[in-house]
């Protein structure tokens, strides 16, 4: 027989007589409501439960090595972490101090141990598999436990704080470094219900959880947890109330937008997007500060790292309203407008296709005289021909979508862009001798194009040196 089951079927030996319900009724009769911890509180455990709690805890504090301990071994340590475990999600009731401090040893003894710096260094997160802990068994449940441990309803934060110091919560942290996914799920789970239910904690976990982000950015580059430490942050900015506090505005653009300069961005992308966009929800004119440290470091020959910074910009916009982005509307359509003129066709092929989504063409839509003058050259430039089809006709049908919102100004900015730079006359006549062959050629096209009208079959201008 278990000894799970032996407390069951002797239960009336480890708890105390059944609590008489008819005084809660009687209140409920003169409609008066208590909280629930007033209205019936959780019996506490007996000696004897608490002597088989400490008695399984003993055997948990035994750390086996998969490669040498016996089967036998294993297995006991594994049968008694099992029971553990069943006992806390029954919600057991109230413990003693003492229990207390034996729980949060064996969970130090277990959980709290550092990875060898040899594999960090060589590890390449985006090429190489995952060591997997081979006491993953065994942590699994220690993890399990921790996580019941602190969801308990009679958890006493008192007794706990005595235990959860400063370097058992950075210890706890670091494990975030683990290269198994799955250690690394169950530590981010588990350092989020702390700060959930630990208030004074709270500014030291944010503090330490900064600190790694900060020494992965400016230091080592390498920390395998990031994307479990900006999942926390997603969930700390979603519960955060405005106006924002100053350590906030600080953290986002000190850290998180930072945090796009560096080499493997792509690995943990996803959760600094959500980050963004739960700030953005929170307030809008951050989004200046976002746009503005995207456009600083923006990267200069990684064509992939563009296409991943085009499309965070897209579901940004997803959060944005008119009035942010008129905020940063001359910077960051300068920067789409390059993005246009890219050699490298996926940059030019994302940013074309920020146009499709819907809420962003209505932004641009809401400031159209201000957008279209930024955004003509390139297009006209790409509009003399691509190789790719697919950015052709991009190209065209965002032009003729400007055209369509109002004709009259959309004439007007093309003549401007086919007017030809101020320059020296000696310089611009040696340039249209050079230039004039060419450009009779008809590089808007044939006459039966759409935009008749609106592009000469021959022009100078800024499409040109452009292209030069």
């Amino acid at each position: 027989m278990s000894s799970i089951a032996y407390l069951s079927k002797n239960s009336e030996s480890f708890d105390s007589v059944e609590e008489d319900d008819s005084d809660d009724e009687d209140l409920a009769t003169l409609g008066i409501t208590l909280p629930p911890s007033e209205i019936s509180l959780p019996r506490p455990i007996c000696s004897k439960k608490e002597e088989w709690i400490s008695e399984k805890i003993k055997k948990c504090m035994v750390i086996c090595d998969f490669k040498q301990d016996s089967i036998d071994d294993i297995e006991e340590k594994t049968e008694s972490l099992d029971d553990l475990l069943e006992f806390f999600i029954q919600d057991p009731g109230p413990m003693s101090r003492d229990i207390y401090g034996q729980l949060f040893d064996m969970f130090s003894v277990n959980l709290c141990r550092k990875i060898p710096q040899s594999v960090k260094r060589c590890y390449d997160p985006e090429e190489d598999s995952h060591t997997m802990e081979e006491a993953w068994p065994h942590l699994k449940l220690v993890y399990e436990i921790f996580v019941r441990f602190l969801e308990m309803s009679c958890l006493r934060l008192d007794y706990s704080k005595v235990y959860m110091s400063d370097r058992f919560l950075h210890e706890i942290m670091e494990l975030m470094d683990s290269d198994d996914p799955r250690e690394k799920d169950l530590a981010k789970t588990v350092v989020h219900r702390i700060y959930a239910r630990f208030c004074t904690s709270r500014p030291y976990l944010r503090k330490e959880l900064c600190n790694i982000l900060l020494k992965f950015i400016y230091d080592t580059e390498f920390f395998s947890g990031i994307s479990e430490i900006l999942e926390i942050f997603s969930c700390i900015i979603n519960g955060l109330s405005v106006p924002l506090s100053e350590e906030f505005v600080v953290f986002l653009s000190k850290v998180l937008v930072p945090l796009h300069k560096v080499k493997n961005l792509s690995t943990f992308l996803h959760p600094l997007t959500i980050c963004l966009v739960n700030f953005l929800h929170k307030d809008t004119n951050t989004f200046k500060i976002i746009i503005e440290g995207l456009i600083k470091y923006w990267p200069k020959t990684n064509s992939q790292k563009e296409v991943q910074f085009l499309s965070e910009i897209e579901e940004l916009f997803e959060a944005l309203d008119s009035e942010g982005f008129g905020q940063v509307l001359g910077p960051l359509v300068s920067q789409l407008s390059k993005c246009v003129l890219s050699p490298h066709f996926q940059v030019v092929e994302r940013s074309l296709s920020l146009f499709d989504n819907p809420w962003a063409w209505h932004l641009v839509k809401e400031h159209y005289t201000k957008v279209l003058p930024y955004l003509m050259p390139s297009l006209l430039q790409r509009r003399r021909g691509h190789w790719n089809q697919t950015v052709a006709v991009l190209v065209n049908n965002i032009l003729k979508k400007f055209k369509e919102l109002d004709p009259p100004f959309f004439e007007n900015v093309v003549r401007e862009c086919m007017k030809p730079p101020a320059e020296p006359k000696k310089t611009r006549k040696s340039r249209n001798n050079v230039d004039e062959d060419s450009l009779e050629e008809g590089i808007w096209g044939s006459e039966e194009d759409n935009f008749e009208g609106y592009f000469p079959n021959t022009f100078s201008g800024r499409g040109d040196e452009i292209e030069k």
